[in-house]
């Protein structure tokens, strides 16, 4: 193997490993569950036709254990609204056909062919 091949399959293996490692991580923090409680703001956007967007509102009223109870609120010109029965594992809370992944204040993922980006706002 030339010096050129070698220098290629470690920086592979670099890219590799360090996806793996970053998978891992945002997976297994786990988090206060109280933290979850409060409104959370921002929007979503379509999946496969991004000129398909609006706001989305979260409000977590309270979180027993890994179950997580709230209302949530989707605007484009319409005001659609629902509540939600979630669960928390690690960093992840899943409802419905949505998984949000849980870092800090912020909250990113998808729910049914829309990506979704929120803030806490208190």
């Amino acid at each position: 193997m030339t010096q050129r091949q070698l220098g290629r399959a470690c920086l592979c293996l670099l890219i590799v490993v360090g996806g793996i490692a970053s998978t891992v991580g945002a997976q297994s923090s786990p988090i206060d569950p109280q933290s979850l409680i409060g409104q959370w703001s921002g929007s979503w956007i379509g999946a496969s036709q991004e000129k398909l967007n609006g706001k989305y509102y979260l409000t977590i009223e309270r979180v027993v254990g890994e179950k997580v109870f709230g209302k949530g609120e989707l605007v484009k010109q319409k005001k659609f609204e629902f509540r939600i029965a979630g669960t928390l594992s690690g960093n992840q809370l899943t409802f419905a056909r949505t998984t949000l992944t849980v870092d800090g204040n912020q909250m990113h993922g998808t729910g049914p062919n829309m990506k979704i980006s929120l803030i806490k706002d208190k």
